[in-house]
């Protein structure tokens, strides 16, 4: 049975739901939580899918909230398979459902990769169209799975003509990106 408390959500992410680089009291979170939405922000920066399955019995306890803000994998696809870091989200996602929260995908806002794959010789050079897959993925799952998602590529898109003024190093958002997230995000859910 799904919980029915309005405007009421965790976020359960890594870092850029957790505020890294402007202080998780400026992030997209806390502007929702200051427009009035009960929010609890769980968000680890750096965090990996199956890292998280340890904080999911978190949730358990917090019975007060309806939603689920799911967004994680980015961290994974660096180093794994995009198909790998689907079979962790969908083990998170199917926890928090049997808990009786409603999920919400969040997907990705375009990143500047190439700002970031120059900077860091670790990463690979086939990550913008691994990352472009797994962002289709996240959609396509909400979709199979009749959840809700939210589209931050609606937000900060590589279309807009000042879309490198949302960014701090190419992936982290500054203060006006998570500005502009939250402008889109208390709009769609």
């Amino acid at each position: 049975m799904k919980r029915e408390f309005k405007n009421s959500i965790i976020f359960f992410g890594d870092s850029i739901c957790a505020g890294y680089g402007v202080g998780e009291d400026k992030s997209f979170p806390a502007l929702l939580h200051n427009s009035g939405w009960e929010v609890k922000n769980i968000s680890v920066s750096g965090a990996l899918t199956y890292e998280m399955e340890v904080y999911v019995d978190l949730l358990r306890s917090m019975t007060e909230y309806e939603r689920v803000f799911l967004m994680l994998g980015f961290n994974d696809i660096v180093n794994f398979s995009v198909e790998k870091t689907m079979n962790h989200l969908r083990r998170l996602r199917s926890s928090m459902d049997s808990m009786g929260f409603a999920v919400v995908h969040g997907v990705y806002p375009d990143f500047e990769l190439e700002q970031v794959m120059a900077e860091s010789p670790m990463i690979e050079k086939g990550l913008s169209a691994k990352f472009k897959d797994f962002q289709q993925q996240v959609v396509d799952l909400a979709v199979e799975l009749g959840d809700e998602y939210v589209d931050l590529r609606n937000a900060i898109s590589s279309d807009d003509e000042d879309y490198e003024h949302n960014y701090l190093d190419g992936v982290h958002l500054n203060r006006r990106g998570h500005e502009k997230i939250f402008e889109y995000i208390k709009t769609v859910l």
